[in-house]
């Protein structure tokens, strides 16, 4: 079996380099996502949409598991059965992720996806993205999408006023960086094509009556699911009213 080099090369993506934490967390990140150290040295772990998600070690440092676990908030009694069967449908056709159905102490259930991935050998830059954004490869027709509250404005024109926000993480390189990553495996932002407003805009300061916003909020789809997009839109007047959210609906028309 090769060894792996020891010092990863960012510009080699084709040798094989060991597998650690702090290179798990470079290409987390530059996928747009931002993970925590749970264990340092063993595992680091994130909470997207209310979905936990966990990447750790073994003891001995060679398995690398990356497990999603989504707590359905469904009676276990009623939804165990058709979801075990969608489950076991999936593993059935997929070699990766496995999913499997846990009942929570309280009798709710919870769905796990769960894939390990042998690093003895090392893993290659290409290898370890593939790792994370498989999903993509594994099933090219899948209709995935990404949305929500990015907390990034891509373009200076996605901020009131570009010179207000200097320093902030809103605008920066780094960030803006990672959220284009995602166009490297594949995904597309569908909304601005056709719509254009903010999505944002603060309670302080009278920034809504302002027009003091920002474009935070967006929705990147799979290749599959963005060719079935026909439209969008952004309902400014949801930020009307009171109790109104500080973020405005973001709608994504499907053919």
């Amino acid at each position: 079996m090769n060894t792996p080099f020891a010092v990863p090369d960012p510009e080699d993506d084709a040798t094989p380099y060991p597998v650690t934490l702090d290179r798990v967390l470079a290409s987390v990140r530059a996928m747009g996502y931002q993970l925590d150290v749970v264990e340092e040295g063993r595992s680091v772990g994130a909470i997207f949409d209310s979905i936990p998600f966990l990447v750790s070690f073994d003891s001995g440092g060679r398995f690398m598991s990356v497990r999603g676990a989504w707590m359905t908030g469904l009676d276990g009694a009623e939804a165990q059965h058709p979801m075990f069967a969608a489950a076991d449908n999936w593993n059935r056709e997929k070699y990766f992720p496995t999913v499997y159905t846990l009942l929570s102490e309280d009798g709710s259930l919870g769905v796990f996806a769960d894939l390990t991935v042998d690093t003895k050998a090392g893993l290659t830059e290409a290898q370890l993205r593939d790792a994370v954004g498989s999903w993509l490869e594994a099933d090219p027709d899948l209709p995935l999408a990404l949305v929500g509250d990015w907390n990034v404005a891509p373009r200076d024109e996605d901020v009131w006023d570009v010179s207000a926000f200097a320093g902030a993480t809103h605008v920066s390189a780094p960030e803006r960086e990672a959220f284009a990553a995602f166009e490297s495996v594949g995904m597309s932002e569908v909304t601005r094509p056709h719509v254009t407003n903010y999505t944002f805009w603060d309670y302080q300061r009278l920034r809504f009556p302002r027009n003091e916003g920002m474009r935070i909020d967006f929705a990147y789809a799979s290749p599959a699911l963005a060719a079935r997009v026909v439209g969008a839109a952004i309902d400014r007047d949801e930020r009307k009213g009171k109790g109104a959210s500080d973020h405005v609906p973001v709608v994504v028309e499907l053919a």
